[in-house]
Order: structure tokens, then C-alpha cells, then sequence
């Protein structure tokens, strides 16, 4: 007596005054507060009561604490780029979660999705996880995503997340136009493709017969074109192994081989040393060879002798083929 004043305080500010109920001795002054935001959290609040001016006040205090979702998941610093082979450390920072936030990883496309191992520290109002990834081509344009859910809130996760670019030498591979074979006839025209799989874009690509670069050069059939190279009216002298080698800022490559055949019909040898007149004396015997190129090698002879009087084919047991 006389009854009591209470008041609600904080950090020596009166957030409410108002008794709302006497019933006999006992006084009652309810606090209220609406919308509690994250910024009550661990805040001390004190009923303070006195009814005169010569003792002490009665107080009693508590403190609030509250169960928080996660203020944000951020990827800290993630590489713009990643080379492939090399080793990367990315961290996922996440802040503001109570109790400490489940937080995993995955790594993949729309498709598909798969976990990876991380190492994660939990603070005092912050968590830490870290991811080690080793580039391969197989990353380029997967998605590496952190997500933090605190297991009192699982309907309302926090991601962030990186599409991947994994920077590669080319790999390359060479192939026959469409409806070409490897095998032709002389005067056919011939067509290939480079297929280059690389990141970033080759900036060049180069053709090679026997390890000769082919440049375009159109009035002798030869065209160049992007990643094609066609070859009019081939030669018997077209023939051989043909590669086709990409470059990019990161390396260059070659392909395999991929060897064309031309077949031809027979013709003489370049070689010079055929004799194309023969003496003898009447009687003796002649040989006279004849030696040819063609392609497939497979040759059938047959020889004619010719005179001012007559033209005679030669009997098969006087010609011998030699491979």
C-alpha cells in the first residue's frame, strides 16, 4: 500500500506504463509486442515495480530468445572461371540462423543433381562451408549450388548458386562429309568436318595431308572454310592421311588421322627408267617389262605385239607379273 507502479523497460527505456488490471493486492501490467522481429532477439527486458520513494524498486527480468531463419546464403568470391585440372576452394557464408543451419551442396544441370562433400564451421551468428572441386570438362555449364536450412524451418530454404565455365584445350576429331566415303574415284570431290569440342571458341583451325599443311586455294580445288575442307576433283596424288588440328587460348589439339584412298586406273610409272626401245639379233629373246601404277593394285596384262603387217596378241605363258 498504495499499490504498486509498473513499468516495462529495456536498456532504461519505458516501453510501457499501463496497468491494466487490481484485483486485491495483486497489480498486472501485460506487454504486448506485435510483428516480433529478429532484432528482439536476446533482448533483456525488466518489469520494474515501486510504490514509494524510500525503498528500493522490485524488478524482475528475462531475456528473449528466438528461433531464426537464415538472414542470407552467399557464395563468397566464387571464381569467374575455372581452368580444368586445377584445383578450386569456394566457401559458402551463411548468417543470422537459430539454432546453426543445415547447409549442403550439389553440383549438376536441370536434369540431375548430386552432392558433394564440404567442410562447415558454425560461429556464434555466422556458418562457414567450404567446397573443394578439382575443374574437369565435365563441370563446364553445371550448376554448383550452397543451400542452408535451418531444420526448424524446412520449407524455407536459402540457396546461391554459380553456373560453372571450365576453360579447356580443344579436343578435336575429323570426319567425311556426309554421304562421302573414304574410298573415291579420281575426279570425285571429297568433304571433311573438324569437330572441336573446346572452351573459350578456337580461333584457328588448320588441315594437314602427310603432316603438310593444305591452305585454301580454290583455283586448284582446294577450299577452306570454317571447320570444312573441300577438296574438288581429287587426284590419285589427294590420297593419303588427312588431320585437322583447333586451337584456343588454352592449348591446341589434333585429331586422329583419317586416311582417303583414291583409286585411279593404271598409268606408267613417273620413274623415268622404263626403256621404250629394245635391240636384239633375230632369234633372241626379249624381255620387255612394263611397269604401272593404279589403284586398287589388283592388275590383269595382257600384251600385243605390232608390226607394219600384222597385230598379234601374246600367249599368257610368256608374261610373268611381278607384285
Amino acid at each position: 500500500v498504495p499499490p504498486p507502479t509498473l513499468l516495462w523497460k529495456t536498456n532504461n527505456q519505458v516501453l510501457e506504463s499501463t496497468v491494466e488490471s487490481r484485483s486485491g493486492s495483486l497489480s498486472v501490467n501485460q506487454l504486448v509486442i506485435k510483428h516480433l522481429s529478429r532484432s528482439y532477439h536476446n533482448v533483456h527486458l525488466t518489469c520494474v515495480a515501486t510504490n514509494n520513494n524510500v525503498t528500493s524498486p522490485v524488478h524482475a527480468s528475462l531475456t528473449i530468445i528466438m528461433n531464426l531463419r537464415p538472414l542470407f546464403t552467399r557464395l563468397e568470391s566464387p571464381p569467374k572461371s575455372l581452368r580444368v585440372g586445377k584445383e578450386y576452394h569456394i566457401t559458402c557464408l551463411v548468417a543470422g540462423s537459430r539454432p546453426q543451419p543445415n547447409i549442403t551442396w550439389t553440383l549438376g544441370n536441370v536434369a540431375s543433381h548430386a552432392p558433394i562433400l564440404a567442410q562447415t564451421e558454425h560461429g556464434v551468428n555466422t556458418s562457414t562451408s567450404q567446397v573443394t572441386v578439382t575443374a574437369s570438362r565435365s563441370h563446364h555449364g553445371q550448376r554448383l549450388t550452397c543451400t542452408s536450412i535451418n531444420p526448424l524451418f524446412p520449407a524455407q530454404p536459402l540457396t546461391d548458386s554459380i553456373l560453372l565455365n571450365v576453360t579447356y584445350p580443344p579436343v578435336a576429331t575429323i570426319e567425311l562429309g556426309r554421304g562421302v566415303s573414304s574410298v573415291v574415284k579420281e575426279g570425285q570431290d571429297v568433304y571433311f568436318n573438324c569437330n572441336v569440342d573446346s572452351n573459350p571458341p578456337t580461333y584457328k583451325i588448320s588441315w594437314y595431308r602427310d603432316d603438310k599443311a593444305i591452305y585454301h586455294s580454290p583455283e586448284d580445288g582446294v577450299v577452306v572454310s570454317g571447320n570444312s575442307l573441300a577438296l574438288r576433283g581429287v587426284t590419285r596424288h589427294w590420297a593419303g592421311p588427312y588431320v585437322c588440328s583447333a586451337s584456343n587460348v588454352e592449348g591446341d589439339a589434333h585429331s586422329a588421322p583419317l586416311n582417303l584412298t583414291v583409286n585411279y586406273a593404271p598409268v606408267c610409272e613417273d620413274s623415268g627408267g622404263q626403256t621404250e626401245v629394245y635391240a636384239a639379233a633375230v632369234g633372241s629373246p626379249i624381255n620387255v617389262s612394263c611397269s604401272v601404277e593404279a589403284s586398287p593394285a589388283s592388275l590383269k596384262y595382257s600384251w600385243v605385239f605390232n608390226n607394219s603387217l600384222t597385230s598379234e596378241r601374246l600367249p599368257g605363258n610368256v608374261i610373268f607379273t611381278t607384285p
